[in-house]
């Protein structure tokens, strides 16, 4: 597993998780779960349309790119 998180602006953190995939998930589509809908609810309940979501799969790995807005206390 490998986690970066980049401030890419004063207003913008961008979080990006690569997970080497198994075999007997090769088959599998990156949009199926519950886990994945509860995050999406979750996420369009704290930022809205402010937030991108991004998961990608290939033979090798998936990646999930979430960026997010950083505000200020």
């Amino acid at each position: 597993i490998r986690i970066e998180m980049l401030l890419i602006s004063k207003k913008e953190l961008l979080f990006i998780c690569t997970n080497s995939q198994h075999e007997s998930e090769k088959n599998k589509t990156t949009d199926s779960g519950i886990g994945l809908i509860n995050i999406k609810k979750r996420l369009d309940l704290l930022f809205k349309d402010a937030y991108s979501l991004h998961i990608e799969q290939n033979d090798k790995e998936y990646k999930v790119k979430l960026k997010i807005p950083v505000y200020e206390n």
